[in-house]
């Protein structure tokens, strides 16, 4: 009889597990760009323009974020270098990907002004004035 009850119970496991809302955090440094971009998806609405690196060394290319940053002053005019909590959800799992995710602000580790003029996917394009 018990060996019956562990089988039905690991057989609902799963099915419990995927209604959940799994949460994942790890913490990364963001660079944030100095202009706001238009958000690919949100209409009218401004997002950060960054870069993330789980090491502090190596620095994907630049992306869209509409993730908010709790905490942080941003500033135009200015590149930020922020040591954050990333607060993400689990692709895959069920009300994973309607729940936003967020960045929280550990630190500002580097504000540092800048007209540069930076772009998804690419380094800088400096800015004729």
């Amino acid at each position: 009889m018990k060996g019956r009850n562990f089988i039905g119970l690991s057989l609902l496991f799963p099915i419990v597990l995927s209604a959940c809302n799994v949460s994942v955090q790890q913490d990364i440094q963001l660079v944030v760009a100095p202009k706001k971009v238009a958000c690919e998806t949100l209409g009218d609405k401004q997002c950060f323009l960054v870069k993330t690196s789980r090491d502090g060394k190596s620095f994907t290319a630049w992306f869209i974020s509409s993730q908010p940053i709790e905490g942080f002053n941003y500033e135009a005019g200015f590149r930020y270098r922020l040591s954050v909590t990333d607060y993400g959800y689990l692709p895959g799992v069920t009300g994973g990907p309607n729940i936003p995710s967020y960045y929280y602000l550990k630190e500002v580790i580097e504000k540092v002004a800048d007209d540069s003029t930076y772009l998804p996917g690419y380094q800088s394009i400096k800015e004729s004035t």
